[in-house]
């Protein structure tokens, strides 16, 4: 594989990470859904998702009181070959739980809820770029709170 080519997968890959966050923030289900195949695989270590099925349960059981913001970094792509990847990227998460559904904004920032990383597996199915299986290992947790 030539590095051009390298290059665009990488950026590709780096794409589909920030779209996990921005997606999962802003509440658009089906969106975030179309990042994994029908096979896909969510592990958050509390739970484990397999499948479009469990995956649309996981998203049903978010809270509407909760605001987040996922940011990412440190964003690293290793091409196994045109159609599959691995990689690793930072995540801080940040959550505010409020007593009202659908909180109008802002909201009171409240510290990082976790401070980690994914542990990805990456595939392209139809010339589309998905999670395969995501890993979330946690290094930090806020300790649990009122309403955390």
């Amino acid at each position: 594989m030539d590095d051009q080519t390298r290059r665009w997968i990488e950026d590709d890959i780096a794409r589909l990470v920030v779209e996990y966050a921005r997606l999962l923030d802003f509440g658009d289900r089906d969106g975030w859904l179309r990042l994994f195949p029908a096979d896909g695989v969510l592990d958050l270590g509390f739970m484990r998702s397999s499948g479009q099925q469990e995956l649309r349960q996981f998203l049903e059981g978010r809270s509407p009181r909760y605001t987040t913001a996922h940011v990412v970094s440190n964003i690293w792509v290793q091409v196994q070959d045109e159609d599959n990847a691995t990689g690793t990227n930072y995540i801080t998460a940040y959550r505010h739980v409020s007593p009202l559904e659908h909180a109008p904004r802002p909201v009171p920032m409240d510290p990082p809820l976790l401070m980690g990383y994914y542990d990805d597996r990456y595939t392209r199915r139809d010339g589309v770029w998905q999670f395969a299986e995501r890993r979330l290992i946690r290094w930090f947790e806020r300790e649990p709170g009122p309403g955390s």
